[in-house]
């Protein structure tokens, strides 16, 4: 169960760094 959790977590994690990568590039366009 603790690893589910923390592949959650992690997944989480990388789609928020994508989502922020991506509006960076949009805001430096």
């Amino acid at each position: 169960v603790k690893k589910l959790r923390w592949v959650l977590l992690i997944v989480i994690i990388a789609g928020c760094l994508l989502l922020w990568t991506q509006m960076l590039n949009v805001m430096c366009d």
